[in-house]
């Protein structure tokens, strides 16, 4: 999704460098390539020094600073090979000792693919509170497309990388979520229960895909199936956390005169657009209790 005839940088995936015939470069070496992402996670602006070094060393060595300068020019190199004259886009600034103390690589974030991503995740979510929903699958799925494999396994193991690493891949769950949540609501549910399935065995304490998969079940026919996802929840919940899903129901006999034929979508809400910002824990178990007359069952 980067600008038209020019290469990109795919972050989503082993790091590699995408050339506008649609080939893969591979980038040498854990140290440059976490140089490439240091450099890309603040594109067009100076990175000093003491930051690069904490994305390429857990502990730097002494000789860190000519290090980063091989490092620099293996990426400067690789950046040359995919593009002539691109390797001049990494720039130094030099510090009052002149020393180079600081890098930047010029590049445009629609170059970037974890850039591209964020944005349409914002765009999707803002899409789906809105409630256009056939935009917001659309924007979301070309979001999750993006992916090509785990992130971050190619990368040297240190605490910025894992950071970043977690964070979009969090986001990446979120953006499912949101993906399914607007589906549930427009009623597309082909494919969507085996993937919410698949989800929630990757994720099994993720409490939102856990409602989506129940509603999901729900919603395609398969009562008794939600009620054993809750039943699998809760219990993994108390044998690992020693909690509960939410409160339990205070109204029981109220639960138990729902009517257990009830097959029309649910419509709760998850918060989706609040991605990144303090809100209030929404009770999403206690509304599907109140909805599916899960917990007289479980009693």
């Amino acid at each position: 999704m980067g600008m038209h005839g020019m290469i990109t940088f795919q972050l989503l995936g082993p790091v590699c460098v995408k050339l506008p015939s649609g080939d893969r470069f591979p980038v040498p070496t854990p140290q440059v390539r976490a140089l490439l992402v240091a450099l890309l996670r603040q594109s067009s602006t100076y990175v000093p020094f003491d930051r690069l070094a904490e994305h390429i060393w857990t502990d730097p060595p002494s000789s860190a600073r000519a290090n980063l300068r091989t490092h620099a020019a293996a990426l400067r190199k690789v950046l040359n090979i995919c593009e002539a004259g691109f390797g001049r886009r990494i720039e130094t600034s030099r510090g009052g000792a002149g020393g180079i103390s600081a890098y930047r690589l010029l590049v445009d974030p629609t170059q970037v693919d974890a850039a591209t991503f964020t944005s349409l995740a914002d765009r999707g979510q803002a899409e789906l509170l809105a409630g256009q929903l056939s935009a917001a699958v659309q924007t979301l799925t070309a979001a999750l497309d993006l992916w090509h494999g785990p992130i971050g396994v190619d990368l040297p193991n240190t605490l910025p990388l894992q950071a970043w690493a977690n964070s979009l891949t969090e986001r990446r769950l979120a953006v499912i979520e949101d993906l399914a949540e607007a589906r549930l609501q427009l009623g597309d549910y082909t494919g969507l229960v085996a993937e919410l399935r698949h989800q929630a065995t990757e994720n099994p304490l993720r409490e939102r895909l856990i409602e989506l998969l129940m509603r999901g079940l729900h919603v395609t026919g398969d009562r008794p199936a939600a009620i054993a996802a809750y039943q699998d929840y809760r219990h993994r919940l108390a044998e690992e956390l020693g909690i509960e899903p939410c409160p339990p129901a205070t109204d029981a006999p109220r639960l138990a005169k729902r009517r257990a034929d009830q097959t029309s979508p649910v419509h709760i809400s998850t918060g989706a657009a609040g991605y990144g910002r303090s809100r209030p824990r929404i009770d999403h178990f206690g509304q599907l209790r109140d909805c599916f007359g899960v917990e007289p069952i479980l009693r």
